[in-house]
């Protein structure tokens, strides 16, 4: 089906969305104030409106509606549909059916993903194998919703194996850390088993934690081995902004070094796969633009970037990505990227 909209009683075209290239200073005082954020957000939502929403169809599969539906009930309906166009595994064909969207901003490949759900883990776990995604960050809390009726999101990363059915005598002695402490088996499916095979803090503050989670996927056929990781940006809730930018560009700076190669996939994902994941997307698409300029030497009141347009092109494969409080967050780490610079 398509989407429908009720088109704005201004014009939004091309022209517009390339003319909202702006300099730190230019794009502050767009943002600051609260009417002002509104009415730069509004501006963005009915534009990707306009030129998204209307004209793409929604890869809404009937039969798989209900086990990737993620609802909470204090905040209502929390979930999208991927563009069908967009999809992540489409090549695979109608029979897999997996919420999440592929997006490439600046030559990096992203998958941005609903949580992994009760129902749909090990789902998730085969995306991740067939798209060859080396790096996983997560941004949804580890017990988001916890108490809210399936599905509901699920650590993923620990051992389930009454739900999962995972195999754990047969794998156990595979795989020990050098360290002589037992890799954990979380899911086994087909011919893969994936291990988790260490965890740790890698970056904290006051509140909030980056834990590392390193996985370690066994093909029993062909006997390949992938090591897959895990960045976990824990206590971020829902509905906010990130609560430290300060520690999201820590996070950025750690992927990079984790995911070199812009050629395989960085799977993104919240709990529906838009606000939060979108933020992180964005940011990082910014601060490599910002950093791109910086490297042809541009100076530090010149660069610019243009967020409108970062934002359209996200949501042009997947709808609703980054929120009004995200976008006011992609303006400080602009600032800061470039203080950081001055150093």
């Amino acid at each position: 089906m398509l989407i429908s909209t009720t088109i704005p009683p201004y014009t939004l075209n091309e022209e517009w969305l390339e003319a909202q290239s702006k300099t730190l200073k230019e794009l502050k005082a767009e943002v600051e104030g609260k009417e002002q954020l509104e009415s730069f957000a509004k501006r963005i939502d009915d534009y990707s409106d306009l030129h998204c929403q209307k004209n793409h169809v929604v890869a809404d599969f009937y039969w798989q509606t209900d086990r990737n539906k993620y609802i909470a009930g204090s905040n209502g309906t929390r979930y999208t549909y991927p563009f069908d166009h967009a999809r992540t595994c489409r090549e695979i064909g109608k029979d897999f059916f997996v919420n999440a969207s592929d997006i490439e901003k600046y030559g990096q490949k992203y998958i941005a993903s609903q949580s992994p759900l009760t129902t749909t883990y090990v789902d998730f776990w085969k995306m991740v194998i067939y798209k060859n995604s080396p790096t996983i960050v997560a941004l949804n809390m580890s017990e988001e919703d916890k108490d809210e009726p399936e599905p509901r999101p699920v650590e993923y990363w620990k051992q389930n194996p009454d739900k999962f059915g995972t195999d754990w005598d047969k794998w156990q002695e595979i795989k020990k850390l050098d360290q002589g402490t037992k890799a954990v088996n979380i899911c086994s499916f087909d011919t893969w088993t994936i291990l988790c095979i260490d965890s740790k803090v890698v970056a904290e503050d006051n509140e909030y934690a980056i834990v590392q989670r390193d996985f370690l996927a066994i093909n029993s056929d062909t006997k390949e081995e992938r090591k897959i990781s895990q960045f976990h940006f824990q206590n971020w809730p829902d509905f906010e902004a990130g609560p430290s930018t300060e520690l999201l560009i820590k996070l950025i700076k750690i992927v990079d070094v984790s995911h070199p190669s812009d050629q395989k996939p960085l799977t993104v994902h919240c709990a529906a796969g838009m606000g939060r994941a979108g933020e992180f997307i964005a940011m990082r698409a910014l601060i490599r633009k910002v950093q791109k300029q910086l490297a042809k030497g541009k100076k530090i009141d010149e660069c610019k970037v243009n967020l409108p347009k970062i934002i359209y092109k996200m949501r042009d494969c997947r709808k609703d990505m980054v929120s009004e409080n995200g976008m006011l967050s992609c303006v400080k780490a602009f600032e800061l990227t470039l203080q950081n610079c001055q150093k």
